[in-house]
């Protein structure tokens, strides 16, 4: 029997999962829809390019939800009745009110529902998991974790003010497009407590979103500290922990693990590795054969943005 998917939206992500099901799937139906119902661009991957959802056939293999996070309930009821496998970009809702009504559905119908925070399939990720889980590190007494990129240099294929990250009624800002931070120190470390934190504009960028994110957050006996931003110029994303064994210092971006102490070493490095292999991951977890218990729950994602309400609620706003 030919299976039948659709990826909802054609932005940045949308194309990458779209060009990811063909790889893994290359006799399939795949429909590539527009989230905003405006003409679909064709594009190569697709089999058939939609207006709309209504245009679906009644019955689909799986679905994946690419479209502004404003929209996620919206196409997800659409769906729902469609399909028993969906991939949610993160994060899962622009609202927590959002959040629980597709958690609810999902439940409802008996969806097996995933949300796409890929970092948890980086291989450097995987090894700190690992390394936690075997108490590699020792006793740690605190954690630093950082992003920032400007935001200008995000996409080729747009200007970054016309973009979701730059407006809030898509659910844009860095607390939201940056939630892969929040998502996987909580997936490290355990539920995460927010202390306080300051988030700012910087007036650098035209957008109506917060742009800069500092918090202090705990699991525990354990003290985080996260810095969020769009406006470095040069790129950066680590974690560092500060342990009795040492400085564990995490680069995301090179993907490379080094314990920095008395003798000084690296632990893990895969450099020269294809990112693309943590959206493959994603879509093999949810589609494929290869299940695993890292991928991101309806509960987990729908913690995370209670949170991420948390901290825009009781931060400091400057």
């Amino acid at each position: 029997m030919t299976q039948r998917y659709a990826v909802i939206g054609q932005g940045s992500i949308g194309k990458r999962h779209l060009n990811n099901l063909r790889a893994l799937f290359p006799d399939a139906v795949i429909y590539s829809v527009s989230a905003s119902g405006r003409s679909p661009t064709i594009l190569a991957a697709a089999s058939h390019c939609l207006n709309h959802t209504q245009e679906l056939p009644d019955s689909l293999n799986g679905v994946i939800i690419a479209s502004p996070a404003s929209m996620h309930l919206l196409h997800v009821q659409a769906v729902i009745e469609k399909t028993k496998h969906l991939l949610i970009e993160k994060p899962i809702a622009s609202s927590l009110a959002d959040a629980l009504q597709i958690e609810q559905l999902c439940q409802q119908h008996d969806i097996k529902t995933l949300v796409g925070y890929c970092l948890r399939f980086l291989s450097s990720s995987q090894f700190i998991k690992q390394a936690l889980a075997q108490h590699r590190f020792g006793k740690i007494y605190s954690v630093q974790a950082s992003v920032g990129q400007h935001l200008a240099t995000w996409r080729n294929d747009k200007s970054y003010n016309t973009s979701v990250s730059a407006q809030a009624k898509l659910g844009g800002g860095v607390l939201l497009e940056l939630s892969h931070e929040l998502d996987y120190l909580a997936w490290l470390f355990g539920e995460l407590d927010f202390h306080g934190g300051v988030i700012q504009q910087s007036n650098l960028l035209e957008t109506d979103v917060e742009e800069i994110a500092d918090i202090f957050l705990s699991h525990q006996h354990t003290a985080i500290s996260l810095h969020l931003d769009f406006i470095q110029q040069q790129t950066e994303r680590y974690c560092h922990l500060i342990t009795d064994q040492g400085k564990v210092c995490w680069n995301l971006l090179t993907n490379s693990v080094e314990l920095l102490g008395e003798q000084s070493q690296v632990l893990f490095a895969e450099p020269d590795w294809d990112r693309n292999q943590m959206y493959m991951a994603q879509l093999n977890a949810i589609f494929g054969q290869h299940h695993t218990k890292d991928s991101a729950q309806l509960s987990q994602a729908r913690q995370t943005l209670a949170l991420v309400e948390t901290i825009k609620s009781k931060a400091i706003r400057r």
